[in-house]
């Protein structure tokens, strides 16, 4: 911001005069500005005036030691209109702030904009109204997109960052409930398509990623993921009649599995649910044989990766 400076003193008659208008022209070589004092006590210390600069940009309002204080008006041709409350020439306190780019609304600190307010963007049509730190958005807020998406949570130097919900692209039933980091969905959290696609657990760069649950029709999954598949140990779950479990590779399981057939395992009185596993062989993610030899079960049985699956099944007991 510029400071007032004239190349003239006033007049002393004029000097502590109130409610007079006077138009004061610099001295001869110097273009710099112009004032007009509006009203108050015409000096350079204190007083409301109008004034415009060599650039074109005017200022309407008051002035403590030289400097904008209190309400006042800013102009700039063909970038910017603020009208609200300045501190030592930056705007501070609330202010409306419009121009080609963006609307702004609500509270600033030291020139930047500081506590509750309302951006609106014109370039990218989108809507924020909330909390705003160091010029960007931080705190709970809401945000609307021009695709319709609705998110309503925390930010963090204008990125979703922590606890949030998001209605994607004006769809309510498709929905998002849990963490985000730096814009992107990672944490814990449920993501729901519509009543009959659900999952619930960890994700990572907006993709599914860890520890989850996918529900998709009639078919439950259990287990683990990575980059949308199914990765590693994990428990299908069909119709509630039987479920498999295996180590998938990319939605996909392979060679020796374990089938439990639900029915019997419920009228089972055995504690031990290893006796109710049916080790069978797995292809492309169906059953291909049932029925294996003894030697070959006994040898699944004795593996780590059987007690895995047993180990995974009643995790998925607890988690229930």
């Amino acid at each position: 911001m510029e400071k007032n400076e004239y190349s003239e003193k006033e007049n002393e008659d004029n000097k502590n005069s109130i409610n007079d208008t006077t138009l004061k022209t610099p001295n001869k070589g110097d273009s710099s500005k112009k004032k007009i004092f509006i009203s108050g006590i015409n000096g350079h210390k204190n007083s409301s005036e109008k004034s415009i600069n060599s650039s074109g940009s005017t200022y309407i309002g008051s002035y403590i030691n030289n400097k904008k204080n209190g309400k006042g008006k800013l102009i700039v041709p063909d970038k910017f209109v603020y009208e609200g409350n300045f501190k030592d020439d930056l705007f501070d306190g609330y202010g409306e702030y419009t121009s080609k780019q963006y609307n702004y609304y609500g509270n600033y600190l030291c020139g930047k904009k500081d506590g509750k307010g309302k951006e609106i963007d014109l370039i990218k049509n989108k809507e924020y109204e909330g909390n705003f730190k160091d010029d960007k958005k931080n705190g709970f807020g809401e945000e609307k997109t021009a695709d319709g998406s609705i998110y309503l949570g925390e930010f963090k130097d204008n990125k979703k960052h922590g606890q949030g919900t998001l209605l994607l692209n004006g769809i309510k039933t498709w929905s998002y409930k849990g963490q985000f980091k730096n814009d992107k969905i990672s944490g814990m959290g449920r993501f729901r398509w519509n009543k009959n696609m659900i999952y619930t657990g960890e994700w990572e760069n907006s993709e599914l990623s860890g520890y989850g649950i996918l529900i998709k029709e009639n078919i439950r999954h259990i287990g683990y993921f990575s980059h949308n598949y199914k990765q590693g140990y994990g428990a299908s779950f069909y119709y509630e009649k039987y479920a498999i479990l295996g180590k998938w590779e990319k939605d996909v399981i392979e060679g020796i599995s374990v089938l439990i057939i639900l029915t019997d395992l419920e009228q089972s009185n055995n504690d031990d649910t290893k006796d109710n596993f049916k080790i069978v062989k797995t292809s492309n993610g169906e059953i291909v044989e049932k029925n294996l030899d003894n030697d070959e079960i006994n040898e699944y049985k004795s593996s780590q990766e059987y007690n895995n699956m047993v180990l995974l099944y009643k995790k998925k007991i607890n988690l229930e």
